[in-house]
């Protein structure tokens, strides 16, 4: 802005600036311009009352110039509003020329009310007009003096000083305007500026003496503050936020209204601190979250909320990554113990020659339930849909149960196949075959000495079920329903993923097809009411199977 004429250096800041002030002022001009041809008509009556010709000519000429400049500039010319006030008031000064200085009172009257409407038109014309209009003011105001009475040096003095110290008041009022004016412009372009400046989400605010609370004037991805709310405005999100979250034992709201006391209006605030809220006074670092606070001093105090969720991403990364090692530490641990007992059952088959073959099986049948018991901690890799075949259940059955009667000797297993239906199954191979070793495996365990362990398998529609019956029933019982691994096969190739005890027989429910098991899932991810056709489909099959249970 340059110091003298008060233009902006930029054309495009001056033009904004000269629109920013012309509603504002286009109101006042036909309001205070209606007040001047008011008063011209009331000086043209008393001069035609006088009798006073030249008077009347000369005031009707200034009535029909201001009721010309009343109509067109407003109208056809706004930006010329400048020139409408400086011809105005160059047309007022012809008043002054009619006033009868015989009479004091009405000189002094006319002159107070003619000075105040000069004073108002200066007030609204832009400072280039102002200087003119005040140095020809003076000029016209002197020549009147002196032909109307005898020269005072005094008087005249006086009016040049007036002249200068009106001039030097009007500088720094156009001044103060054009200041509130890049102010309310910088304001307005925080709502450009921050989002490309600050990347985090961000919300700018102050207090609101209307409103008697906390204001927003800017904001950015306020939808990523905790307990956002699309809903209600973004005023009543910022008080939800405050009223709802802490920082160090202290509501944010109680915080910024101890902020607000705390403001001197004559000091310039630039202050920025990093904190950590959670969303109640009980410090609980998961739900912490690193906020940068920040307050200006711009006329009024403006406070500053950034949410720094770098800081917050790589806490949880840093806690992930802890929570990955002991996850790592706790696998190698049991790797070590798979590969000590494995050395142990090479140790013994190396000094025993009669039992060497059993426990070389034993080592066998270990791995396999080692590789299947992370095959199906790992099954969401698994694409069971693409790796399902028909087999023969009764052949991987016996099978596999033959490796485990040549690894335990000592226990007895005894096969009944009920019907003569077929065994024939869809699923995946590895699937079932990793499910029956952790099956036999806990039983296994569970057995102690000479024991016998009866199994029947039976076929009832699109079920196939395994039966068991032992001496020591019930730790078998118990060991495989807190199995967390026996669940997850269940869960894949039954619809129930609990081992049931029907009358001291341990009965565990497969489905015949991976197919169905497809279909039951859908089912109950839906919202199928229970009369839809595939609910009474489902539900008449459960009822087979109990039903078939309780007949065991």
């Amino acid at each position: 802005m340059n110091k003298y004429s008060l233009i902006f250096d930029k054309r495009r800041n001056e033009r904004k600036y000269q629109k920013y002030r012309l509603i504002p002022t286009i109101q006042r001009f036909r309001q205070v311009t209606m007040i001047g041809i008011l008063l011209t008509f009331i000086k043209l009556i008393l001069l035609a009352q006088n009798l006073d010709l030249v008077g009347v000519i000369v005031l009707s000429i200034s009535i029909v110039f201001q009721i010309t400049i009343y109509v067109y500039i407003p109208k056809f010319i706004p930006q010329r509003i400048d020139y409408g006030f400086t011809i105005l008031n160059h047309l007022l000064m012809i008043i002054q020329y009619f006033v009868t200085y015989e009479d004091a009172q009405d000189a002094y009257l006319y002159g107070s009310i003619l000075t105040s409407l000069h004073v108002i038109y200066l007030i609204y014309s832009d400072f280039r007009f102002q200087i003119v209009t005040i140095f020809n003011f003076c000029i016209v105001r002197l020549i009147i003096a002196f032909v109307n009475t005898k020269f005072d040096g005094l008087c005249i003095s006086f009016t040049i000083v007036t002249s200068f110290a009106l001039i030097t008041a009007l500088y720094d009022l156009s001044v103060w305007k054009r200041q509130l004016f890049q102010y309310s412009s910088q304001e307005k372009h925080w709502h450009r500026v921050l989002p490309k400046l600050i990347s985090n989400p961000f919300i700018l605010f102050h207090y609101s003496k209307d409103i008697m609370n906390f204001k927003v004037k800017c904001c950015s991805n306020l939808i990523n503050f905790p307990g956002y709310d699309d809903s209600v405005r973004k005023t009543e999100n910022l008080r939800h936020f405050l009223k709802n979250y802490y920082i160090k034992s202290q509501s944010l709201e109680d915080y910024y209204f101890t902020r607000l006391k705390q403001y001197d209006k004559s000091r310039s605030i630039l202050r920025s601190c990093t904190e950590q809220i959670s969303p109640s006074n009980f410090q609980d670092s998961r739900m912490e979250l690193s906020a940068t606070l920040s307050e200006m001093n711009l006329g009024d105090i403006n406070f500053l909320i950034v949410l720094d969720f770098n800081t917050h991403k790589i806490n949880t990364l840093c806690q992930q990554t802890e929570q990955m090692k002991q996850i790592i530490n706790q696998h190698q641990a049991i790797v070590n113990k798979f590969l000590e007992k494995q050395l142990r059952f090479i140790q013994v088959a190396l000094v025993q020659d009669t039992n060497r073959f059993q426990y070389l099986m034993r080592m066998k049948i270990h791995h396999l339930y080692f590789t299947g018991k992370y095959r199906i901690s790992n099954s969401f890799n698994l694409k069971l849909e693409t790796t399902v075949t028909t087999f023969e259940f009764k052949i991987i059955f016996i099978n596999l149960l033959n490796m485990f009667r040549k690894a335990y000797q000592y226990l007895e297993f005894i096969i009944e196949f009920q019907s003569d239906g077929d065994f024939e199954i869809t699923h995946n191979l590895q699937l079932v075959s990793d499910f029956l070793i952790q099956l036999f495996q806990v039983i296994a365990r569970n057995s102690d000495g000479q024991t016998s362990i009866l199994f029947h398998i039976d076929v009832v529609e699109e079920l196939l079920y395994i039966k068991l019956q032992a001496l020591n029933f019930m730790h078998i019982f118990d060991d495989l329903n807190k199995n967390c691994l026996i669940r997850l096969f269940l869960e894949k190739l039954s619809s129930n993923s609990q081992i049931f005890n029907i009358d001291n027989w341990l009965c565990v429910s497969l489905y015949r097809s991976q197919k169905s098991i497809g279909q039951l899932i859908t089912y109950q991810s839906s919202q199928v009411q229970p009369h839809n056709w595939m609910a009474n489909k489902f539900q008449s099959k459960t009822m087979t199977n109990v039903e078939y249970l309780q007949q065991v």
